[in-house]
């Protein structure tokens, strides 16, 4: 938002309205919201007061509907495309799951945005393959994925020692069972992506008492990754949200987006709220390091 306020300054208004790099700093600024909304239980804004997390959202709201503007005028296509994905999820968490409908419709299924990740000098690398594989921090043991073996969405594998055994994880002791989405630390994390958007529809449509047409769009973002169809319509409400929940925990596996699906389904109660979230925290409060330096904040 800083670039933004500083290349307004620099071009001309006719000229910003056209430009490539504001369109994609219009874009990631609202990632960039995107992300804190999803993780802060409540924020600051430049040294200003606690506010809501909505507050990001709201922001975010905004971007990403420029981005669509200046994307636009400038003919950058991916970047309008990336928005709309980017607003369709923000219009979701505000409410509003028609305009999230509308919104990510306009997401090819094949298409996805990405964070770009590098090992070039000067660049920032995947951390995450460095802590699974340079070294062993993370474990797929004991998550919902351990006993899942044949979902491309999720892949993963169990690494063995040189005398045969399971290895041990970082801390000597956890069995360690690798992540494989991520090989390199040149490899990138899809903001915002085509499946992603098919499983929003699908909980709009599930929201919306329509579990037959949750999961004809499910089966959709499945047979974007070669995967067959969900074998039975579920029955019940509940096994139509047990449903959801993991085909959206697939979907969006290591990008930095369960937590906020956590914390939404928790708040909205059963049969939306996840178990495994009852007796856990689902958001980060505003550090004490900002409380301390914010005259704002009480």
């Amino acid at each position: 938002e800083d670039g933004l306020r500083r290349i307004s300054e620099v071009l001309e208004p006719a000229a910003f309205e056209a430009n490539q790099n504001v369109a994609r700093a219009y874009l990631l600024a609202g990632f960039a919201n995107r992300l804190l909304g999803e993780v802060q239980c409540t924020s600051t804004v430049d040294g200003g007061p606690e506010v809501q997390r909505t507050e990001h959202f709201n922001r975010a709201d905004s971007l990403f509907s420029r981005a669509i503007a200046v994307g636009t005028a400038s003919g950058r296509d991916e970047i309008v495309e990336a928005a709309y994905g980017g607003r369709a999820s923000i219009r979701a968490w505000l409410g509003d799951w028609a305009g999230a409908t509308a919104d990510a419709q306009q997401v090819d299924p094949d298409f996805a945005y990405h964070l770009v990740y590098s090992t070039i000098s000067g660049g920032v690398s995947n951390d995450l393959v460095f802590e699974t594989n340079n070294r062993k921090e993370f474990t797929v043991l004991a998550t919902i994925w351990e006993t899942v073996t044949d979902d491309p969405r999720v892949p993963w594998e169990v690494v063995f020692d040189n005398a045969g055994q399971v290895a041990k994880g970082q801390d000597g002791e956890t069995d360690f069972y690798r992540q494989l989405k991520y090989l390199t630390q040149d490899d990138d994390v899809a903001l915002t992506k085509g499946t992603e958007m098919l499983v929003l529809r699908a909980e709009a449509a599930l929201r919306g008492g329509d579990i037959g047409g949750m999961v004809t769009l499910l089966d959709a973002a499945r047979d974007a990754y070669g995967m067959d169809p969900i074998p039975a319509v579920p029955a019940t409400e509940a096994e139509a949200w047990e449903l959801l929940r993991t085909e959206r925990a697939a979907t969006v596996w290591l990008e930095g987006r369960r937590l906020w699906d956590l914390h939404r389904w928790k708040q909205e109660g059963a049969p939306m709220a996840d178990p495994y979230a009852a007796d856990r925290d689902t958001c980060f409060p505003i550090s004490d390091e900002e409380r301390r330096v914010n005259p704002n904040l009480g």
